[in-house]
């Protein structure tokens, strides 16, 4: 998810503590408990200009920031010319079902929604798959 600077999106461009999280609600197949999340930050050309990594934990679909500092001090120390945050949660492993599969991710500051990513699909019958790659050989 891309979050760009702007009315709706200052608070998390701008230096403070937050504490961010992720609303896997919306999704109705089996989640994994952890992961890797990437924060890149870009100037108004685009160009990566820093960037972190950071692990997430998942429970009862919602994901907290392993190190949430580290989150916290890498958006309070942007660039000044950080024009974009991208948020990247990276591939992970779901469990499927026959049917329509969702998955939805939401990141929200102090339970305030500042972007969302999600991904559809349908299964003719059981499988794991990547949420990247949703039509696997199994």
């Amino acid at each position: 998810m891309t979050i760009t600077r702007g009315e709706e999106s200052r608070s998390l461009l701008a230096p403070h503590s937050a504490n961010y999280t992720l609303d896997f609600s919306g999704s109705n197949v089996g989640l994994p408990s952890s992961g890797i999340a990437y924060a890149t930050s870009l100037d108004a050309s685009g160009n990566s200009i820093s960037g972190l990594s950071i692990s997430w934990s998942q429970l009862n679909q919602v994901g907290t920031l392993d190190n949430a500092t580290a989150f916290n001090n890498f958006i309070n120390n942007l660039p000044s010319n950080t024009e974009t945050l991208e948020i990247n949660l990276g591939s992970f492993v779901v469990t499927p079902h026959a049917g329509t599969n969702t998955v939805s991710i939401e990141l929200l500051q102090n339970n305030q929604s500042l972007g969302t990513a999600s991904d559809t699909w349908t299964r003719s019958h059981d499988c794991n798959a990547s949420i990247f790659d949703p039509n696997p050989q199994c």
